[in-house]
């Protein structure tokens, strides 16, 4: 039974989690924006098993994800009403290197309380606890494979592109009493991986079947089932194919077109970055064809095999 006092605390300590603006109302132009083109908030409010966000790089996605595993683990997430908050909940984030959550943890971090930032244990354990004992533990794919199989957690949060081996091991730990779900938010620049084939065109597939053919109608109806009988009356997997920049609530018009302006590389990749969703880099050259055609006036005649000096 939680401390009345401990609960008290827990109440009235600063939750910045409880100060997050899911997406954008209006648009870098003041338009007004659609509730259900608003993909942050669509995100959060899924009932679906899966939910897949594939936007471009300065959409908010880990700001979302963050705030999630803050809801999730208070218990007290303002759309989902099947979390259980009568026990502790455990919840995984899963990152591809310990390095990278590094890199990620100082914009994760800052949306949560002072006191779970407090509880950071690095190695071994590498895990956050929340007042009534709830847990987030961060693994990758480095993490032994008996630390992943041996528990069965209540929320799976993937944060950027991750083994398929890693993935395919923990949809297994969705069973028993605990109906695991499964929150994942990576921008594809590494092309068409098992992301695309397990989850956006299942996905898509579902829509198409049903008549539904246009990518922004299948986000706003979401109508995916899994195959199984079993399964048919629980949404299966929620998808955003798209969104950048523009659609975080902190974007302006000038930050927008600092993304702009200074996004390269080859055109898709750089469609990607900018506004999400998959293209095929296979057999793509890895430098922007138009940057190297503004560069041939610099090239100087040199002997094959050599640098051709200034």
């Amino acid at each position: 039974m939680t401390d009345p006092m401990s609960e008290l605390k827990r109440l009235i300590e600063p939750r910045p989690a409880l100060l997050y603006t899911a997406g954008r109302r209006l648009s870098v132009d003041g338009d007004l924006i659609d509730p259900l083109d608003n993909g942050q908030l669509q995100f959060h409010r899924a009932q679906h098993i899966i939910r897949f966000m594939a936007p471009g790089n300065g959409f908010g996605k880990t700001a979302s994800m963050a705030v999630e595993a803050d809801w999730w683990a208070h218990g007290d997430h303002p759309y989902l009403r099947d979390i259980n908050a009568t026990r502790r909940r455990q919840l995984v984030w899963v990152a591809s290197t310990y390095k990278q959550w590094e890199l990620v943890r100082p914009r994760v971090e800052p949306w949560w309380p002072d006191d779970v930032r407090a509880t950071w244990v690095g190695s071994p354990k590498f895990c956050y606890t929340w007042p009534d004992g709830s847990t987030l533990s961060i693994i990758t794919a480095e993490t032994p494979w008996s630390a992943v199989q041996g528990f069965e957690p209540d929320l799976v949060l993937v944060d950027e592109d991750i083994p398929a081996s890693l993935w395919r091991e923990l949809l297994k730990r969705r069973r028993g009493n605990t109906r695991t779900k499964y929150a994942i938010a990576a921008t594809q620049t590494q092309g068409l991986t098992w992301m695309y084939h397990e989850l956006y065109l299942p996905w898509r597939r579902v829509h198409e079947k049903l008549g539904i053919l246009d990518e922004r109608e299948m986000v706003r109806r979401q109508l995916h089932r899994f195959d199984d009988p079993a399964l048919a009356h629980v949404p299966g997997i929620w998808c955003l194919p798209f969104g950048g920049h523009r659609d975080n609530p902190t974007a302006t018009k000038e930050t927008w077109a600092f993304y702009l302006a200074t996004t390269t590389g080859h055109p898709a990749e750089r469609h990607v970055r900018l506004y999400g969703g998959f293209r095929d880099f296979a057999g793509q050259p890895v430098f922007d064809p138009e940057q190297l055609e503004k560069m041939r006036r610099f090239l100087k005649p040199g002997q094959t095999g050599r640098i051709a000096a200034a």
